[in-house]
């Protein structure tokens, strides 16, 4: 037996990729619970800005939240739509967030996570970011990395911003 310790992998977090529009989030794979094909999505009159509508997961109405909406990102198509992921909240309510595909699961280092830039941060609503991943690319021609925000969805759903009902004449879409 030597006296030497082996050495210690850098600490690490797995998190789900997922693509909304052109651009690649990921959340904490502690924070996601399961990740669904996206099935018929019930409107809910005068609902949130925020909530697209609920759905029926085995019994259970699950609302859904437009990360796009909430980010004031622009519109993409809402079939092009192909799963939920889903997660739960702090009294265990279930909640999805309706993107665009769910793209892998990454375990990416700790010191990969860089703090999100003030200027990012202020535009897609720093209290949802826990940080930029910058991964470096594997191409050496490649001047730049993939770059993932990281996303909160604990604190999404934890906003008071969603318990608020929609301004009177404001209208759900699909």
């Amino acid at each position: 037996m030597s006296g030497e310790a082996a050495p210690q992998a850098a600490p690490s977090r797995q998190v789900v990729v997922f693509q909304i529009g052109h651009e690649e989030y990921a959340a904490p794979i502690e924070q996601v619970r399961e990740v669904v094909k996206t099935p018929n999505i019930t409107l809910t009159p005068n609902g949130q800005d925020a909530v697209v509508g609920v759905i029926n997961l085995r019994g259970q109405i699950v609302p859904v939240l437009d990360l796009e909406k909430l980010f004031h990102l622009p519109e993409a198509d809402r079939a092009s739509a192909q799963h939920i992921v889903v997660s739960e909240d702090d009294a265990h309510a279930l909640f999805g967030v309706q993107v665009e595909r769910v793209l892998e699961v990454l375990r990416i280092a700790n010191d990969a996570i860089k703090p999100t830039p003030k200027m990012v941060a202020e535009h897609v609503a720093a209290d949802y970011l826990d940080g930029v991943v910058i991964l470096e690319s594997d191409n050496a021609a490649s001047q730049s990395g993939r770059m993932i925000l990281l996303v909160n969805l604990q604190k999404i759903i934890a906003d008071r911003a969603l318990d608020q009902p929609k301004q009177e004449g404001s209208v759900v879409t699909q």
